[in-house]
């Protein structure tokens, strides 16, 4: 009885993989949006990696990539391909983007995000884990939401704290292109 109630559930995990939807855990929303989407589990680890275009939802925030190895017990995830996270308003995008949706802890590379009226692009950010301060390198800051905006401030390093203060090191403004 054992085997044949595993191979079920083996079969189910399966044709789970071609669902649209399927719940990870309280609060956590996994959407395929292709038909050609795979899933793979590490019941040890709680880790899932989902292959195709691929939506998390949890509380306000929504993540989308290509690739995506999620943990369920941890809420972390790291997004590989056309990635977008969406929360609060604000919206980052890159090529690969670690979350920790739970803490809002960031880590991005060849990055954009913007929340108006504040847009910022570079080659690397990181969020403390309260997500209030962003630190990025190699950056630009602009309030001008445009992919060339007229006018911005490059730094080697530029410090965000949302509501309260903007520092960036090492900074020239340009005006125009």
């Amino acid at each position: 009885m054992p085997t044949r109630l595993l191979i079920i559930l083996c079969i189910l995990i399966v044709e789970g993989t071609n669902l649209r939807a399927q719940d990870l855990g309280p609060a956590v929303k996994i959407n395929t949006l292709t038909t050609n989407s795979s899933m793979s589990m590490d019941p040890r680890t709680g880790e899932t990696v989902f292959t195709g275009r691929v939506q998390i939802l949890y509380e306000n925030a929504s993540l989308t990539a290509d690739k995506v190895t999620f943990n369920r017990v941890t809420t972390e995830a790291v997004a590989e391909g056309n990635v977008r996270i969406e929360r609060d308003g604000a919206v980052w995008t890159g090529e690969r983007i670690q979350y920790a949706f739970a803490s809002r802890k960031i880590q991005a590379e060849l990055f954009r995000a913007g929340q108006s009226p504040l847009f910022i692009k570079g080659e690397k950010l990181e969020a403390d884990p309260d997500g209030r301060k962003y630190v990025a390198e190699n950056a630009s800051v602009t309030t001008d939401n445009y992919s060339e905006p007229g006018y911005f401030v490059r730094a080697k390093r530029i410090t965000m704290v949302p509501g309260e203060y903007i520092r960036a090191d090492g900074a020239t403004v340009q005006i125009g292109s």
